[in-house]
């Protein structure tokens, strides 16, 4: 796993960085606080604003993506989930127009690449699972949030990881967008079929 290996282990393609013995992180890395790198808003939805044919996607703190119809964000975002019974927080990156419900994070960044933050995140999600407050429900508070630290490499290997990480983010999610667009033909097409309204008699169907 690239991320892996260039931020945890820092080895980058197979060369081991020089370590400050001082920092014990590579020369020119630096460490900040998320609440001097990442912004954090919510989303205003509440959970019934869920239509399951909707034109939107729609981020809760649940694992699975919904659907609405109305959409407060455009654009590339990393979607932290806020809230769960054990602590299980949701994770997502979106680079579209979208909704979110009241308790789910809209994380962006003036300064990293998304993708980066992405995997940033994903690596603290079982330290989020940790020191996460509540009893019957697990909470992210951003009193939690705002005090994590985030590593900060050095500009050049940031671009780097960006150019080979970033094409297999948008990969996925013009996948997800093909198959979108198929699910949506097929829920025009399909009624129409079995009402008789398109006939089939004259096509050339090979089964």
């Amino acid at each position: 796993m690239t991320y892996e290996e260039w931020f945890l282990r820092f080895r980058i393609d197979g060369v081991k960085l020089d370590i400050d013995s001082e920092t014990g992180f590579p020369y020119g890395w630096g460490i900040e606080k998320f609440k001097t790198q990442l912004n954090f808003k919510t989303g205003k939805l509440d959970s019934n604003a869920v239509v399951p044919d909707g034109i939107y996607d729609f981020y809760t703190c649940a694992k699975e993506i919904f659907k609405t119809n109305t959409t407060c964000f455009n654009g590339e975002a990393v979607l932290l989930g806020g809230n769960n019974a054990t602590g299980d927080f949701s994770l997502f990156y979106a680079n579209s127009k979208f909704d979110a419900y009241q308790r789910t994070y809209i994380v962006t960044s003036d300064n990293l690449p998304l993708v980066y933050v992405f995997f940033v995140l994903k690596n603290y999600l079982p330290y989020f699972k940790n020191i996460s407050s509540g009893a019957a429900t697990k909470f992210l508070t951003m009193r939690i949030l705002d005090q994590i630290n985030i590593l900060i490499p050095k500009s050049e290997v940031i671009v780097m990881f960006q150019k080979q990480i970033k094409p297999m983010f948008d990969s996925v999610i013009n996948l997800k967008n093909q198959n979108q667009r198929l699910k949506e033909a097929r829920d025009i097409l399909l009624p129409r079929l079995m009402t008789g309204i398109i006939d089939t008699e004259n096509m050339d169907i090979k089964l």
